[in-house]
Protein backbone atom coordinates (compact mmCIF):
# COMPACT_ATOMS: atom_id res chain seq x y z
CA UNK A 1 0.00 0.00 0.00
CA UNK A 2 2.57 2.34 0.13
CA UNK A 3 4.56 4.52 2.43
CA UNK A 4 3.61 7.25 4.69
CA UNK A 5 4.44 9.63 7.02
CA UNK A 6 4.49 7.62 10.09
CA UNK A 7 5.66 4.22 8.25
CA UNK A 8 7.29 3.03 6.16
CA UNK A 9 4.92 0.69 4.27
CA UNK A 10 1.90 -0.59 5.22
CA UNK A 11 0.77 -4.40 5.29
CA UNK A 12 -3.21 -6.07 5.27
CA UNK A 13 -3.90 -8.90 7.75
CA UNK A 14 -6.62 -10.49 9.13
CA UNK A 15 -7.27 -10.00 13.01
CA UNK A 16 -6.02 -12.98 14.64
CA UNK A 17 -3.05 -12.87 12.85
CA UNK A 18 -2.24 -9.15 14.13
CA UNK A 19 -3.01 -10.26 17.30
CA UNK A 20 -0.33 -12.63 17.13
CA UNK A 21 2.15 -10.01 15.97
CA UNK A 22 1.37 -7.27 18.39
CA UNK A 23 -0.16 -9.38 21.36
CA UNK A 24 -0.43 -5.95 23.24
CA UNK A 25 -2.70 -4.80 21.17
CA UNK A 26 -6.98 -4.78 22.60
CA UNK A 27 -8.53 -7.22 20.52
CA UNK A 28 -11.91 -4.57 20.19
CA UNK A 29 -9.51 -1.88 18.61
CA UNK A 30 -10.28 -1.86 14.75
CA UNK A 31 -8.02 0.54 12.30
CA UNK A 32 -9.19 -0.88 9.32
CA UNK A 33 -11.69 -3.19 8.18
CA UNK A 34 -12.20 -4.61 4.58
CA UNK A 35 -15.27 -6.06 3.32
CA UNK A 36 -15.35 -8.03 -0.17
CA UNK A 37 -18.71 -7.88 -2.47
CA UNK A 38 -19.49 -9.85 -4.42
CA UNK A 39 -18.72 -9.39 -8.38
CA UNK A 40 -21.77 -6.88 -10.11
CA UNK A 41 -22.71 -5.65 -6.64
CA UNK A 42 -23.39 -2.48 -6.18
CA UNK A 43 -20.76 -0.79 -4.63
CA UNK A 44 -22.27 3.05 -3.14
CA UNK A 45 -25.29 1.40 -2.47
CA UNK A 46 -23.23 -1.14 0.01
CA UNK A 47 -21.45 1.99 1.27
CA UNK A 48 -24.60 3.64 1.73
CA UNK A 49 -26.15 0.18 3.88
CA UNK A 50 -23.07 0.31 5.90
CA UNK A 51 -22.93 3.86 6.48
CA UNK A 52 -26.70 3.95 7.80
CA UNK A 53 -25.76 1.10 10.20
CA UNK A 54 -22.37 2.20 11.81
CA UNK A 55 -21.41 5.09 14.12
CA UNK A 56 -21.11 8.04 12.69
CA UNK A 57 -16.92 8.19 13.49
CA UNK A 58 -17.07 5.42 11.13
CA UNK A 59 -15.55 5.71 7.60
CA UNK A 60 -15.83 3.95 4.28
CA UNK A 61 -14.03 3.99 1.23
CA UNK A 62 -14.45 1.89 -1.47
CA UNK A 63 -10.53 0.46 -2.86
CA UNK A 64 -9.56 3.70 -5.11
CA UNK A 65 -10.94 6.23 -2.54
CA UNK A 66 -8.58 4.55 0.42
CA UNK A 67 -5.49 4.14 -2.09
CA UNK A 68 -5.77 7.99 -2.51
CA UNK A 69 -5.49 9.12 1.32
Amino acid sequence: MGASFAADGNILTSDTNFLRLFPDRQKGLIDVGVINLKPGANIEQAKATLQAKLPKDVEIFNKEEFILL
